[in-house]
């Protein structure tokens, strides 16, 4: 019987989703032809099981950093941004270029931890231009409260 109960904790723990993709915006239909094609992404991971120190914002986007470094993601030019307040909540910042055989890409990261979940926006941009239109976007969004 306890094997039976072990077994099924092991299921639920494997097919628990621990990150989603809620939004993904494209300026342009993706395959289409430019130059660079900016981007927003916003997402959400379950931090149940994660350790104490990926509880904020910040500390969310420094283990995020340490991933990309540990599994080779050719990174330069990380920095902290400053926090960004959006709809009564505080994201904390992290700028960095990400180099691809493709190019280049000026990315930022945001974060933000809520009800056990870091809500993260990933800016993805070529221009200061396509930048501020990124911002634009990211400062619209509103929250529906928790029930």
């Amino acid at each position: 019987m306890i094997k039976e109960e072990e077994q099924r904790e092991s299921i639920k723990k494997s097919v628990k989703v621990t990150s989603a993709y809620m939004l993904q915006l494209f300026r342009h239909p993706v395959g289409t032809t430019a130059e660079f094609n900016p981007s927003f992404l916003l997402m959400a991971e379950n931090l149940d099981e994660a350790p104490a120190t990926l509880r904020t914002g910040g500390g969310y986007l420094r283990h995020t950093r340490q991933l990309m470094q540990e599994v080779g993601v050719d990174i330069s030019n990380v920095a902290d941004l400053p926090s960004k307040p959006v709809d009564g909540r505080t994201f904390d910042g992290m700028g960095l270029d990400m180099h691809t055989p493709g190019g280049s890409v000026h990315q930022e990261y945001y974060s933000t931890v809520a009800e056990g979940y870091a809500l993260s926006v990933i800016l993805s941009f070529a221009t200061p231009d396509q930048q501020d239109s990124l911002h634009q976007i990211f400062d619209q969004l509103h929250f529906k409260p928790a029930e």
